[in-house]
């Protein structure tokens, strides 16, 4: 069985047992932390004992999950079977940057007495000498 240590714990279902259906109910994963982004990327689903052990374990890409062949072959004939796979885009704010969106800042100073003497510690404008 290969070394699973070149690989990041994403998801772990709290039980396990060598039934034949075993079904997980809906998980959600950043694609960030699933493949990096890159749908491209090698992608292990193991089934792995309390003690450690690899039972089984499927490969595939985030591109074979999301499109028409939602099944990938394990050992000995078995398959893992993905019912339904969504992806939720949510860009970044250096997303919005990139496609053209325009950032404007506006900064203000109030110099108004009301603020009190700033050399005074209990001005707004207080600035500690340093």
């Amino acid at each position: 069985m290969p070394n699973t240590d070149n690989f990041v714990t994403c998801y772990r279902h709290p039980t396990f047992s060598r039934q034949q259906n075993l079904q997980v109910g809906t998980v959600s994963v950043l694609l960030t932390r699933l493949c990096n982004a890159n749908k491209d990327t090698r992608i292990r689903f193991a089934l792995v004992q309390p003690n450690g052990h690899v039972f089984n374990y499927f490969e595939g890409t985030a591109n074979q999950i999301l499109g028409d062949n939602r099944t990938l072959n394990g050992r000995a004939g078995t398959t893992l079977v993905f019912d339904r796979v969504e992806l939720f885009v949510q860009p970044s704010f250096v997303d919005y940057l990139r496609s053209g969106w325009q950032l404007s800042l506006v900064a203000a100073i109030d110099y108004t007495a009301s603020n009190g003497e700033p050399s005074s510690s209990n001005s707004l404008h207080f600035c500690a000498p340093g």
